[in-house]
């Protein structure tokens, strides 16, 4: 799976688009829960293919959220704060150890 960042009504919003297997077409699709009003933007997905780690700048400032899903194939639920800082911005999530 890829995940895409692709503006949306002058919004940046996450969507996936899965790997064509056997010559087969995929679309991509809109990730509906993890796409807010605001911007979502540099995803990034854990190894397992379980957590996808986004920057987002909901509450002003862009902070790290994780959104989770049951398994490889399942629908993101909505992100939730992970990490951030009122001074700064926090971008380009990538998983290094443990989040």
């Amino acid at each position: 799976m890829r995940i895409l960042v692709a503006p949306l009504a002058l919004l940046l919003a996450l969507w996936s688009f899965p790997c064509p297997v056997l010559a087969q077409e995929s679309k991509p699709v809109n990730l509906e829960k993890v796409n807010t009003e605001a911007d979502e933007t540099d995803p990034f997905l854990a190894p397992d293919g379980l957590s996808l780690l986004y920057a987002s700048n909901g509450k002003g400032g862009f902070d790290i959220y994780v959104a989770r899903r049951g398994s490889a194939t399942g629908v993101f639920g909505a992100g939730t704060f992970h990490y951030g800082e009122k001074d700064a911005d926090e971008r380009s999530p990538f998983f290094f150890n443990q989040y």
